[in-house]
């Protein structure tokens, strides 16, 4: 995992080929300005998708990990933690969708404030849990680039 400001998003260009081209396709373009839904961005290898929601308490969500994809996750609006475990630490409780990349898991793990300005890199040893309140409800907008790390299955 990796948790930073978006204005240091250049200096992880270089830790993986399909994770460097999307990181520099984030920080040269106006996030502000992509639709909601999917945008491809190389294919199936990485697209983004924006998203609105509201944050829950942390109760009522699950915790997932992917196989195929790392998620870099950057909210655009709003405000949310985002929880963070290794999949090693927590227990399954769906076996993983080869068809949806997703596995569902339950236990302990760390909650990140996630604010407009900073990017979470979760690779599929990172299990996370997005869209936790902070303090109360709040209205996120957030874009979620999904690079391929892997073949799927």
């Amino acid at each position: 995992m990796i948790i930073d400001t978006v204005s240091n998003i250049a200096l992880y260009a270089t830790l993986h080929s399909k994770l460097g081209r999307a990181l520099e396709y984030l920080a040269k373009t106006d996030l502000g300005t992509l639709p909601a839904g999917r945008t491809d961005i190389d294919g199936a290898d990485i697209y983004c998708i924006v998203s609105e929601y509201d944050t829950r308490p942390a109760g009522e969500l699950k915790w997932e990990a992917h196989r195929v994809y790392t998620d870099i996750q950057v909210v655009l609006s709003g405000a949310e933690a985002i929880g963070y475990a290794p999949v090693s630490a927590l227990n399954v409780t769906a076996e993983y969708d080869v068809g949806r990349d997703v596995m569902f898991l339950e236990g302990q793990g760390t909650l990140m404030p996630a604010l407009p300005g900073r990017f979470v890199v979760l690779t599929p040893h990172d299990a996370h849990m997005p869209g936790v309140s902070l303090d109360g409800s709040s209205r996120v907008k957030k874009l979620v680039v999904k690079v391929r790390y892997a073949e799927p299955l």
